[in-house]
């Protein structure tokens, strides 16, 4: 998902309940029903991105499910790049006039480092900006497209949910 330009940031809400291992609502003035870029494989992996269908927004992120979890990555130290404060929005004709979801297969990795969750899409790990929007930090690659984000300072008890959740 190619990101076009950048929002001012806005409040966040993430929830890790034990079920669904992560769940991330970035708060503004958004429309619904947002529209949904979603990757995986579609069997044990599978991570939902919603956008304002007005702005392309990032609105949402959900992490349905995850079987590719390292506890032992430098990944959450490692990431540099650009960074700037904000929202990223997505280019809007990715999707067409009527179409609500696109489906991309792909790989979904995921990082558990202290307090901090990673998420990497697809096999690309080198995040050159990164857009940062109170405790998540949206990953995007050199051409500007969406290759992962993450999550810093998780409470315990949500640390323990989310462990729960991906079963580890």
């Amino acid at each position: 998902m190619q990101v076009q330009s950048i929002s001012p940031p806005a409040p966040v809400q993430i929830d890790c309940d034990g079920y669904i291992p992560l769940s991330i609502r970035v708060n503004g003035n958004s429309s619904w029903p947002p529209k949904y870029w979603r990757t995986g494989d579609f069997k044990h992996s599978l991570v939902e991105v919603g956008v304002d269908p007005s702005t392309g927004a990032i609105c949402k992120i959900v992490v349905t499910s995850i079987r590719d979890i390292s506890t032992e990555s430098q990944m959450a130290r490692e990431i540099s790049g650009q960074q700037t404060n904000g929202v990223p929005n997505a280019l809007l004709s990715f999707w067409g006039a009527d179409q609500t979801r696109v489906d991309v297969e792909g790989s979904v990795h995921g990082y558990l480092d202290g307090h901090t969750f990673t998420i990497v899409l697809g096999d690309e790990q080198d995040a050159c900006k990164v857009v940062a929007c109170d405790r998540v930090k949206f990953l995007l690659n050199s051409n500007d497209e969406l290759c992962g984000f993450q999550v810093v300072d998780l409470a315990d008890q949500d640390i323990e949910n989310l462990r729960y959740a991906i079963g580890i």
